[in-house]
């Protein structure tokens, strides 16, 4: 598990966000000598690639539930004034709308999918020292 993986997975995003999964797991590499030395973790190139891969999916995972979330905040909060849509670019969307039907969709998949892969909770890890810490013990 490594960049060449996060890669792969990332082949059928939308460029922008294959962009962002992918930098982002190049950043973690760049920083796994760093992290290790702070988890106090010999370095082990199974286990950074695997914790590169991980990071990919937490960033995906961070943008697609961020984006789902603010966007349902917002729609919830607008109800009070009776406003029902947002209006971002040309598209207008509601709770009802196309968009956020697959966005809802979206998330509960990659949600699904954590799960099925026993990941679920590794989304929710907030450092990486911990994160190695996880996988290593085999959680």
């Amino acid at each position: 598990m490594s960049l060449e993986l996060v890669q792969e997975f990332a082949q059928q995003l939308p460029f922008r966000l294959r962009e962002d999964v992918v930098g982002y797991a190049r950043s973690v590499q760049a920083a796994v000598p760093d992290i290790f030395r702070e988890a106090g973790i010999t370095l082990d190139q199974r286990l950074a690639g695997q914790l590169v891969f991980v990071a990919g999916i937490k960033k995906l995972y961070a943008i697609c539930s961020g984006t789902f979330w603010i966007l349902d905040n917002s729609l919830h909060s607008l109800q009070h004034t009776q406003t029902y849509e947002v209006k971002i670019g040309s598209m207008r969307i509601s709770r009802e709308s196309r968009e956020y039907e697959q966005l809802r969709d979206l998330l509960n998949d990659l949600d699904n999918t954590l799960a099925e892969q026993r990941l679920g909770e590794i989304v929710h890890v907030s450092s990486y020292t911990e994160t190695l810490h996880w996988l290593r013990d085999g959680h």
